[in-house]
């Protein structure tokens, strides 16, 4: 999923065509796409920011698809604890696909708050269903690493690139509703959240 601008762009198009193409490479596509190619067709005539959703599937191809996009979530955003650990081991944390059951199921057990805090078998913190996650513990913004069971997320990369954010296992017993937190995607940017639900 990825931002598009009429007078930029896509938002950090380079990098999403990286991960894809790594995760292409992971599970043994032969297809030779040029996603770059695709995704400049796909957004010539369009003239309104928007949330670009691009698929490539291993027998049909690539499909993209374009939908009006205004941020305007209130924030600071709210989030609660899933009901229940995600596994560590599933490949399904670490690469981005269409089918978002998953973590569908996961949101759903929190109703009432914008989104669930994710954590593995060993309760350490990995990301929310939609966005990585930062808190601020002592002086410093930490991000759960990879091995915890994360999505490498492109605004996360970002924000570790620059120092914002350092790699940290964080377990969830370190975690209070008075704990800094912020949640963040390459569609949204940064948002402030709030542990409430």
């Amino acid at each position: 999923t990825m931002l598009f601008n009429p007078f930029i762009g896509i938002k950090n198009m380079e990098r999403h065509i990286l991960r894809i193409s790594e995760s292409m490479e992971y599970f043994g596509f032969d297809g030779c796409f040029d996603l770059k190619e695709e995704l400049l067709n796909a957004c010539r005539f369009i003239t309104v920011q928007s949330r670009i959703r691009l698929i490539v599937d291993k027998y049909s191809g690539v499909s993209i698809s374009a939908t009006p996009f205004i941020d305007n979530i209130p924030t600071p955003v709210t989030l609660g604890f899933a009901d229940y650990p995600v596994n560590s081991n599933r490949i399904g944390l670490y690469h981005k696909f269409a089918d978002r059951s998953f973590y569908t199921k996961l949101k759903s057990t929190k109703p009432e708050c914008y989104d669930v805090i994710l954590f593995n078998e060993r309760n350490e913190i990995t990301e929310t269903t939609t966005a990585n996650i930062a808190f601020k513990i002592g002086d410093q913004w930490m991000t759960p690493p990879t091995k915890s069971g994360i999505l490498r997320g492109i605004e996360r990369e970002i924000l570790l690139e620059s120092g914002v954010i350092v790699e940290a296992v964080i377990d969830k017993s370190q975690l209070t509703s008075l704990t800094p937190t912020a949640i963040f995607n390459s569609l949204r940017g940064l948002k402030p959240a709030k542990i409430t639900c």
